[in-house]
């Protein structure tokens, strides 16, 4: 973790619609999941609805009361609920409660999210992606057209 560098802020809202990358995870909240460790992982609605939370607090540590308040709106659960989504989250990223990686237990607090590297993927590189995918599909329906035709014009030649 870099302390020098400045902290992302970025809201919630952005990250809940936007792609973006963290200590190596790529996010697709969108989609419901993450991409760590080469593999790609789906995830649990609120298990990634925490992990956005963890990032959107820019560095500053969650309590549980603000974490089970966000995820668990106008329900009541107890304890056990937070501590089992921290518990699967840490678990899908390998992350251990001892020597935390990401998720770091404040005693008597809350938790906090270790990385400060928080950034959007930029759209425009999947959509450059699609338009290369769009022109590479037309130009095989041209030449196959285009075949097509000339074989049909010489064939009675």
């Amino acid at each position: 973790m870099n302390s020098n560098k400045p902290k992302a802020t970025l809201t919630s809202n952005q990250l809940m619609l936007t792609p973006y990358i963290t200590g190596g995870i790529i996010v697709n909240v969108s989609q419901n999941c993450i991409r760590y460790n080469d593999k790609a992982l789906d995830l649990q609605p609120k298990v990634l609805e925490l992990l956005v939370l963890l990032f959107a607090a820019n560095g500053q540590t969650l309590s549980k009361q603000q974490l089970t308040a966000a995820l668990w709106p106008d329900t009541f659960v107890g304890p056990d609920s937070l501590a089992n989504t921290i518990a699967k989250l840490r678990r899908v990223l390998e992350d251990d409660a001892k020597s935390p990686k990401f998720i770091k237990t404040v005693q008597r607090k809350g938790y906090l999210w270790l990385q400060d590297d928080v950034s959007i993927i930029k759209q425009a590189n999947t959509n450059a992606k699609r338009k290369a995918k769009v022109k590479t599909y037309v130009f095989i329906v041209v030449a196959l057209i285009s075949v097509g035709l000339y074989w049909f014009v010489y064939r009675k030649a």
